[in-house]
């Protein structure tokens, strides 16, 4: 079942109303790691296919109150013009939205907030799993090939090392060597991690950078807190993001 299947299986709730009768709950938002979210639904008066509770795995579902408007989904929108609610919200459904356009639509905002990476959610969709919890400054990952054989790739993520595995279930993991969609797969993880690296470095040495802050301002060289404002032959009549 893939990654985002999986998620709404993992945070469906269901609730006894009366003699034994049972109905789902609303499942909580999906947040990304950008701070987009919306409503993700599935349940038989849901606008999702197939329109059944506990139906998995579905192949669309329904979207409601984004944070925001994203050309990936807008063409579903019940309301194009819907305004927004007191929480910032837009007030309008999308409705059976494909399961790849949402899964698209979380890997475009960074993956989920608390779970999958964009990375990681390429690499679940094709079979892997990660081994929990990973030990020391390791992430590793494992898919069966057989009943008795499994995939193991591991990375190391002080060092962006990544080594591959064929283990046997009742023996010793012997080294082998990646496929070319495995190492496109991995080479994405790995350019993920030292980005996030990177970032974590800059924060121990400055704990008040500015990425959101800054982002997205005519004066910000890419670099947090490095402000060209003023400097060389920048010019001084951009609409800046601060007045710092």
């Amino acid at each position: 079942m893939d990654v985002l299947n999986e998620w709404l299986k993992e945070h469906r709730v269901v609730e006894t109303i009366m003699d034994g009768i049972e109905r789902d709950c609303v499942i909580k938002r999906i947040v990304c790691k950008d701070g987009y979210s919306f409503s993700c639904q599935v349940n038989e008066y849901a606008y999702c296919n197939p329109r059944k509770s506990g139906a998995f795995p579905y192949s669309s579902v329904e979207i409601s109150f984004p944070s925001d408007g994203d050309s990936l989904i807008d063409a579903y929108a019940e309301n194009p013009n819907a305004s927004r609610d007191e929480d910032g919200f837009i007030k309008t459904v999308y409705g059976y939205v494909p399961i790849r356009t949402v899964t698209n639509l979380i890997k475009k905002h960074g993956g989920f907030e608390n779970g999958p990476s964009t990375a990681d959610i390429d690499i679940l969709n094709e079979g892997f799993k990660i081994i929990e919890p990973s030990f020391g400054k390791h992430i590793t990952y494992a898919k069966h090939i057989t009943n008795h054989t499994i995939r193991v790739i591991d990375i190391n993520k002080s060092t962006l090392e990544i080594k591959c595995y064929r283990k046997n279930i009742m023996g010793d993991a012997k080294n082998s060597v990646m496929t070319k969609a495995e190492k496109r797969l991995f080479n994405a993880k790995l350019e993920e991690l030292g980005k996030e690296s990177r970032r974590d470095m800059i924060r121990k040495m400055d704990p008040d950078v500015r990425f959101d802050k800054c982002n997205g301002c005519p004066y910000h060289y890419s670099e947090p807190n490095l402000c060209m404002y003023g400097e060389g032959d920048f010019p001084d009549d951009w609409e800046k993001k601060c007045e710092e």
